[in-house]
């Protein structure tokens, strides 16, 4: 058995001689050896293409899993921040609502004091007034043997 190059087809040893004359041939066992020497060395390229492949899968497998690990702990770390965050403002929050209930308390007691310095002049100007009023409605000699002058001048002076 013969094999053509020229062809690509393997005759017999008369149509080596006759047909394929002009061409190149070898044995049959000469070309298949050629052909598993080239196969060979593709199915070394796909072995060595396949075991690139494999390494770069598992590297991809490999940040894969660090990026989830990462991840992970970066929503962990906002979700700690947040909590700290939320944690300081109802802090902040309970710190206000008690400054404002310290000062509404503050504000009111001095209000009290004044409403009842105020109602205590009111009543202190109403018997004052009261008197007056008493005196004015006398006769003239009653009115001027009450010795109010000091009285009625000191008190409209206090109150202005």
């Amino acid at each position: 058995k013969m094999f053509c190059n020229a062809c690509k087809e393997s005759c017999c040893t008369l149509c080596a001689v006759t047909i394929h004359k002009q061409h190149s041939t070898t044995t049959l066992a000469e070309a298949c050896e050629e052909v598993r020497s080239k196969l060979t060395a593709q199915d070394r390229l796909c072995t060595s293409a396949q075991t690139d492949i494999d390494n770069r899968l598992n590297h991809v497998s490999t940040q894969k899993s660090m990026l989830e690990g990462s991840a992970t702990n970066a929503k962990r770390i906002v979700n700690e921040a947040i909590d700290k965050c939320i944690k300081a403002m109802r802090q902040r929050e309970k710190s206000l609502l008690s400054a404002i209930d310290r000062d509404k308390r503050l504000s009111q007691e001095i209000l009290n004091r004044q409403r009842e310095r105020l109602i205590s002049k009111k009543t202190s100007l109403d018997k004052k007034k009261h008197r007056l009023l008493e005196t004015l409605q006398g006769t003239d000699a009653e009115l001027m043997d009450q010795n109010l002058d000091e009285e009625i001048f000191s008190s409209n002076s206090s109150n202005t």
